[in-house]
Formats: C-alpha cells, sequence, structure tokens
C-alpha cells in the first residue's frame, strides 16, 4: 500500500509540474493583453479630451473674433469717434469712449486706435494708457 501511495503522490506531483507552466503562461499572456487594453482606452481617452478641448477653444476664439470684429466696425464707421480722435484728438472724448469705457463696460482689456498706417495713436491696456495718448495727456495737463 506504501507503494501505491507514493506512486499516486509522484504522479500528482508530475501532472501539477506539467500544468504550471501552462497556467503560469496563461496569466502572464491574460496580464499583458489586459494591460495592452487599458493603455490603449488610456490612450483614446486623451485624444479624445485633446479634441474636445482644441474644438472648445476654437470656438470660444471663434465667438470672441466675432464680437470683436463686430464692436471694431462699429466704431471704425462712427463719425463722433473719427472727428474726436483723429480731427480733434480729443484725449478725454478717448479715454471715456474707448480707454476706461471700453475696459469697465466693455470688458476690453487692451485697446487701441491706429491710423491709417497701422501706427498706434491711442493704446490702453487694463484701463491704463499707453503710447502717444500718453504724452499728449501730460502734454495738456
Amino acid at each position: 500500500m506504501d507503494s501505491s501511495h507514493q506512486e499516486s503522490t509522484e504522479s500528482a506531483s508530475a501532472i501539477v509540474r506539467r500544468l504550471t507552466a501552462p497556467v503560469v503562461l496563461l496569466l502572464l499572456i491574460s496580464g499583458l493583453v489586459i494591460g495592452g487594453l487599458v493603455w490603449y482606452g488610456a490612450r483614446e481617452i486623451d485624444r479624445v479630451a485633446i479634441q474636445s478641448s482644441v474644438h472648445l477653444a476654437r470656438s470660444a476664439v471663434d465667438g470672441l473674433r466675432r464680437e470683436l470684429t463686430r464692436m471694431a466696425k462699429d466704431y471704425s464707421w462712427w463719425d463722433e469717434a473719427l472727428l474726436n480722435l483723429f480731427v480733434e484728438r480729443d484725449m478725454v472724448w478717448a479715454e471715456d469712449t474707448i480707454g476706461s469705457y471700453a475696459r469697465w463696460n466693455l470688458g476690453w482689456s487692451t485697446s487701441f486706435v491706429l491710423d491709417e498706417d497701422d501706427r498706434t495713436l491711442y493704446g490702453w491696456v487694463e484701463g491704463t494708457p499707453f503710447g502717444d495718448n500718453i504724452e499728449v495727456r501730460t502734454a495738456e495737463q
């Protein structure tokens, strides 16, 4: 009986040894496949998120561009603006209408008045004047 028990133990050990390598290989392949799928899924999610962010940013910029173009056109065809900015060079009017007014009422962070050669005649950044309008203002004061 002892030899039969020993033979069954050896045959069980042989079966375990023969099955261990395929099971370990199967687990390793399964882990690699799952890892690859997770990596691919994460990469696709990143790609879609980037595309969505780019689309959202472009839409926002396009909307701002349209609104700014409309406002610039309104101001550029305004007779009072032409008279006060180019003929009379009225800095008080410019400050009240394009500088501070645009900053606080229209939400513009920067505004410029350009001449026919695209030179800056007047400019404001965050409501603070710069360029020729500073020189004109200090000369007037």
